[in-house]
């Protein structure tokens, strides 16, 4: 870890500790904090531009903040990965691992503006490469909180669902991962979402897994190249047949 992120954290912390969520370290909202403000984006946990402003200029009395492009090249000038100096479009990466997914958006011109990864040796791992200490329980983390994005990138784990299902939307996930998924989509309404899963996905439990995946991304208001009528009036098999052939 670079020497002026362990300055940043010494300026930082103890205002960061009050936005840190339960089962996170405040050295991430930390590095989230800096990151956004390098990059002139929103900070986690619904700061105001005021309170951003009032961050700044604290950080300009303790000498650790001239101005943004200085600030950015400080931050990563000597990380494996520099992220883009400017946004084309913006991102988060859940279930994050050891950042995989976000290379790829990066080298496209993505700016992440959230990470989350439940794995201390894969947060380890990330913080090394990326310069930035992903959050922690994603299942702890108010949604609010989160920064708006254009694109939410998710490497989520497979769940079996409720048979109960089909009902009542987003709430036929509770009880699952994909359940924070789905809430944060609802919230900040982000334009993509794009969902990395294991190739098992298309045949966990006969297809019905997809199936209520589907129809809950349908219900916020989300399409794929699936139709609409297969995902909601379709059998588990119609819909596996479908996907199929997209794997």
């Amino acid at each position: 870890m670079s020497k002026v992120l362990e300055d940043l954290e010494g300026a930082l912390l103890a205002e960061a500790e009050r936005y840190t969520p339960e089962g996170s370290d405040p050295k991430a909202v930390v590095h989230q904090w800096v990151h956004a403000i390098a990059h002139d984006l929103p900070l986690f946990g619904s700061i105001s531009n005021t309170k951003k402003e009032e961050m700044i200029k604290a950080l300009k009395e303790k000498g650790l903040f001239k101005n943004k492009i200085s600030f950015h090249h400080e931050l990563t000038a000597k990380l494996p990965i520099i992220p883009p100096a400017k946004a084309k479009f913006t991102f988060i990466d859940l279930f994050a691992g050891i950042g995989g997914i976000r290379i790829g958006a990066q080298n496209n011109g993505g700016v992440c503006v959230f990470s989350s990864e439940f794995d201390s040796k894969a947060q380890e791992t990330y913080l090394n490469n990326q310069g930035e200490l992903p959050f922690g329980d994603i299942t702890k983390i108010p949604a609010s909180d989160i920064p708006c994005h254009d694109v939410l990138f998710a490497g989520f784990p497979c769940q079996p669902f409720s048979h109960a299902g089909l009902k009542r939307g987003i709430e036929d996930t509770r009880g699952t991962l994909f359940h924070n998924i789905a809430e944060i989509l609802q919230v900040k309404k982000p334009k993509v979402a794009v969902l990395e899963n294991v190739k098992g996905l298309v045949s966990h439990d006969k297809g019905y897994t997809l199936q209520v995946i589907l129809k809950t991304l349908i219900d916020i208001g989300y399409s794929c190249n699936i139709s609409k009528d297969i995902i909601i009036n379709g059998t588990a098999k119609e819909l596996q047949i479908e996907a199929k052939k997209m794997v």
